[in-house]
C-alpha cells in the first residue's frame, strides 16, 4: 500500500471505497470483545474479504432473520464453520478490524436483500484492502491454516548485509502458484470468478506455501523472485484482473436498457431508441470500436469465456454470478447491459459459439438447451424454454462459450435494440425476459448454396469455385448448432425446418502476407450468420447456432425487421 503505485487504495484516481453493509468485527486480540456481525457504515477503518467454496450449504454457518440478532451480540465462534474461524483469527492476527464473509453479512433466506447485495459486490471486492483465497477448499468446513508439512532443508547461506534471507535447498518440491490457484479448487467455481477479478490484492492459501497475488506481481513463499502470468505453463484468469484495472477509467454509470415485453405492447422507449437507430443507419457499419475501448470489450469476452469453463450449481445463477464483474466493467465501457450482452457492441457480442469452429470438446450431456430456439418442443418441454436468459445470449447455454474471431468485417445488421427485463431491481442479474429488434439480411436455410469439390467438374467451375474449393474447411461453410445433437434430433423428428440464417458481419479473408495474384480475388467471401428458428406462436425468432456462410448468397436479400427471443 506504500511502495505499489498501481495498488495503492488512497490512489487520488480511485474513489472511497463504499462499505458494506455489514461486516464482522474479529474482536479484541485480548479476547474481552466478542467478534460481532456490525452495521457497515458505523465502522471505522480497513476491512478484509474472504473468496471460498461453499460445499455443502449445511456445513455453512448462515445469518438469517432468526439469527442476526444474537450475531449482533456475539458470533457464536465455537460452532462458526471452520473455515469462518481461520479467516477472523486471521484478519486480527494482521491488525485488521472488520472481514467481510457473505453468508454471515448477508441474511440469507431475506430475497430482497441477497439481490440488493450481489448489487455491490463490485464495491465490496474493490474496497477490500486484502481478498483471503481458500483456494484448496472443499467446503465452508474445510480449514484456512493446516499444519504445514515440514521438508528436509538445509541452510546453504546466512543472511547477508541486513537482509532477513537465508537461503536453503530440499529433496521436496513444494506446490507452487499455478497447482494453487489457477488449478485450484476455486478455479473451477463460477461464483468465485468475480472474486479474485475484483480483488486489488489476494492471499492465496496453498497446500505447502501462501502465494501472495496483486497488481505488481505475485510472490510465493518459497521464493523472493518476482513472478507474472506469462511465465506460467496454463491459462490463469489473473491477467483479466491487470488489463482491467490499467482501464481504470472514472465516470457516471449508465443503466441498462429496460423495456418491456413484446406481447406488452411496443413500448415508447423502444420505438424511440429503434427510430433513433434507424435514423442513423444509412450504411451499413463498420467494427464498432477500436483501440482502447475495442480491447475492453474483448477483455469481457476473455471474461465470459473463462467464466463459462466454471461449474455452477443452477443455471439461474449464471447472470448474478457474473454481475458484479459486470458493473465494474461498465466503469470502462460506458454501455447498456443486458443478458451478459454489450448493447453498442452486440454483433460481436452474437458471434459466440460452442466452439469458435475450431476443435474444442464439448460434453454433450451438459450442452443442452432445451426448447431454447432449438428442439425443446419435440419432446414435450415446450413450457420450459426459458433457461434465464434469451436465446441470443450466452447465458442460455450450459458449458463453455467462445467468440469467435476475424471481427474486422463490415457489419450487417443495423439498426438494432437491444431489450431486457430484469428480474429484480438490479439490472446487472438475471433477467425475466429478452429480445433484440433488428435489421438484417435473412435468408431461409434451402436458398444457400454450398459449394463443394464435387459440385462441379473442374472442366465447369469458375475461377472463384475452383479458388474456393481449395480453400481449407474452416474457410467454408458451416454450421455450429449450440446444441451439438441438434440436427441430429431434428431429423429424427423429421421437423428439419424452417430454418433461417441472419448475415451479421464479412469475415476478412485477404492478408498482408498474400500475394498479388492473391489479391484479385474479393476481399471479403464469407459472414457469419446467426442460425434461427421461427416460433410462429410468438411471431418471432430463436437462435439454434451460428454459421459460416457464403456472402454471394445474400448479395440480393432484402433487408428484414424481426424480433429474436
Amino acid at each position: 500500500m506504500k511502495n505499489h503505485a498501481k495498488c495503492n487504495l488512497r490512489n487520488e484516481s480511485v474513489p472511497p471505497p463504499n462499505r458494506p453493509r455489514r461486516l464482522i468485527y474479529v474482536g479484541s486480540l485480548d479476547g474481552s470483545e466478542p467478534p460481532r456481525l456490525e452495521e457497515g457504515e458505523r465502522s471505522e477503518g480497513d476491512y478484509v474479504t474472504l473468496s471460498y467454496r461453499w460445499g455443502d450449504a449445511s456445513t455453512i454457518t448462515k445469518t438469517t432473520t432468526e439469527t442476526i440478532s444474537q450475531f449482533q451480540d456475539r458470533l457464536p465462534l465455537d460452532s462458526l464453520s471452520k473455515i469462518f474461524r481461520d479467516a477472523i483469527e486471521f484478519t486480527k492476527t494482521i491488525g485488521i478490524k472488520y472481514i467481510w464473509i457473505d453468508s454471515l453479512c448477508i441474511v440469507q433466506d431475506d430475497v430482497q436483500e441477497k439481490a440488493r447485495e450481489i448489487s455491490t459486490m463490485s464495491a465490496i471486492y474493490e474496497g477490500s484492502v486484502l481478498t483471503l483465497s481458500a483456494t484448496l477448499s472443499t467446503s465452508g468446513d474445510s480449514v484456512l491454516l493446516s499444519d504445514r508439512e515440514y521438508f528436509d532443508l538445509i541452510k546453504v547461506s546466512e543472511p547477508k548485509n541486513g537482509e532477513p534471507f537465508a537461503l536453503y535447498v530440499t529433496d521436496q518440491a513444494f506446490s507452487d502458484f499455478t497447482k494453487d490457484v489457477p488449478n485450484g479448487v476455486l478455479a473451477g467455481r463460477a461464483w468465485c470468478f468475480q472474486e479474485r477479478l475484483l480483488s486489488r490484492r489476494l492471499l492465496h492459501f496453498g497446500r505447502n506455501q501462501l502465494h501472495w497475488e496483486c497488481f505488481e506481481g505475485i510472490w510465493s513463499e518459497c521464493s523472493t523472485k518476482r513472478q507474472w502470468y506469462d511465465e506460467f505453463s496454463s491459462i490463469d484468469d489473473g491477467e483479466l484482473r491487470t488489463s482491467l484495472h490499467s482501464y481504470y477509467t472514472f465516470s457516471e454509470k449508465p443503466s441498462a436498457v429496460v423495456i418491456g415485453p413484446i406481447e406488452e405492447g411496443v413500448t415508447e422507449r423502444l420505438d424511440t431508441e429503434w427510430n433513433k437507430a434507424l435514423t442513423s443507419s444509412d450504411e451499413l457499419p463498420q467494427d464498432t470500436y477500436s483501440g482502447e475501448k475495442r480491447s475492453v470489450y474483448d477483455a469481457w469476452y476473455q471474461a465470459v469465456s473463462a467464466y463459462t469453463n466454471r461449474e455452477l450449481s443452477s443455471y439461474w445463477d449464471k447472470l448474478p454470478a457474473l454481475a458484479g464483474a459486470a458493473v465494474r466493467f461498465n466503469v470502462v465501457i460506458r454501455d447498456n447491459y443486458g443478458a451478459g450482452i454489450w448493447a453498442d457492441d452486440l454483433p460481436q457480442g452474437l458471434l459466440w459459439s460452442r466452439s469458435a469452429f475450431e476443435r474444442v470438446q464439448v460434453n454433450p450431456n451438459i450442452a443442452k438447451r432445451l426448447g431454447v430456439g432449438g428442439w425443446g418442443e419435440m419432446n414435450g418441454d415446450a413450457d420450459q424454454r426459458w433457461r434465464g436468459a434469451p436465446s441470443w445470449s450466452w447465458a442460455s447455454v450450459e458449458g463453455p462459450v467462445h467468440w469467435v474471431r476475424n471481427r474486422q468485417g463490415p457489419v450487417h445488421i443495423g439498426p438494432y435494440a437491444l431489450m431486457t427485463k430484469p428480474s429484480g431491481d438490479f439490472a446487472y442479474s438475471g433477467v425475466e425476459w429478452g429480445a433484440i429488434r433488428v435489421r438484417g439480411q435473412l435468408l431461409e436455410a434451402q436458398k444457400l448454396s454450398w459449394i463443394r469439390n464435387e459440385a462441379k467438374s473442374q472442366e465447369t467451375q469458375s475461377e472463384f469455385e475452383k479458388w474456393f474449393a481449395e480453400q481449407p474447411l474452416s474457410s467454408r461453410p458451416q454450421l455450429d448448432p449450440d446444441d451439438p445433437g441438434w440436427e441430429e434430433k431434428l431429423a429424427e423428428a423429421g421437423q428439419s425446418g424452417p430454418l433461417y440464417f441472419l448475415l451479421i458481419c464479412s469475415i476478412p479473408l485477404i492478408s498482408s502476407q498474400q500475394t498479388e495474384q492473391e489479391t484479385q480475388m474479393p476481399g471479403y467471401l464469407l459472414g457469419y450468420a446467426l442460425m434461427l428458428r421461427y416460433w410462429p406462436a410468438d411471431g418471432a425468432f430463436r437462435r439454434v447456432g451460428i454459421a459460416k456462410v457464403a456472402l454471394a448468397d445474400f448479395m440480393n436479400a432484402s433487408p428484414n425487421d424481426i424480433y429474436v427471443l
